[in-house]
């Protein structure tokens, strides 16, 4: 069962994921994730239900929240960037 970021497992407190858009208006966005243990992959799988097709992994928790950041900013650039018909 993968954990919501606000909750305390294996002595990690996760806190809240905070995107900064850099323009003008300097908007703050926080998104939930979910991190689950992956036995395959001997490290952590991370998704980001509110955007579709969001997801990272990464060897430790630190890593894997780190790269969820990176790819969150990634998909957001690309909905931004697509044209509005």
């Amino acid at each position: 069962m993968p954990y919501p970021w606000f909750c305390k497992r294996g002595g990690f407190d996760f806190s809240p994921l905070t995107i900064l858009s850099y323009d003008e208006s300097m908007t703050t966005r926080d998104f939930r994730v979910f991190l689950e243990p992956d036995e395959d992959y001997g490290g952590y799988i991370v998704v980001c239900p509110s955007i579709p097709g969001c997801y990272s992994q990464g060897k430790t928790v630190p890593e894997a929240l780190a790269n969820i950041r990176e790819a969150i900013d990634l998909c957001l650039e690309d909905i931004e960037s697509a044209p509005s018909w």
